[in-house]
């Protein structure tokens, strides 16, 4: 399944997006950072695709993700 992995430059960043996406009910949870995706920090969040938008308008003026990539997931 193709989902949404958001990566982040601190874990602090990775845990306040948490606090926004559960504000917001955007669905997702927090991963470790897959091995093919550069991160300075061990933690990601991973989403549906079709909330990208949706992410995106939640974190302006919060949070600047490190990156977005579609990947396949099997957790």
């Amino acid at each position: 399944m193709e989902q949404l992995i958001v990566s982040f430059h601190t874990a602090t960043e990775a845990m306040e997006v948490e606090d926004i996406c559960r504000e917001q009910k955007i669905s997702g949870r927090l991963i470790p950072v897959p091995p093919d995706i550069k991160a300075d920090c061990g933690l990601a969040w991973r989403t549906e695709p079709g909330n990208r938008e949706l992410l995106q308008k939640a974190l302006e003026g919060k949070v600047v993700p490190a990156g977005w990539n579609l990947r396949e997931c099997r957790y």
